[in-house]
């Protein structure tokens, strides 16, 4: 970020592109997990009651 104030002369620039990126970092986070995988359960046979 540093080398966006020495080149704007602000902060304001690096504090809105450091909030966008981690804003996009978090949709990601959200969109990209995957579900829990299942395990199946047994069934119990005819036999077995």
């Amino acid at each position: 970020m540093g080398f966006i104030v020495s080149s704007t002369g602000t902060f304001t620039s690096g504090f809105v592109l450091m909030s966008a990126l981690a804003a996009i970092g978090a949709l990601l986070m959200l969109f990209a997990t995957r579900e829990p995988a299942r395990r199946e359960t047994p069934t119990r046979s005819v036999e077995e009651v």
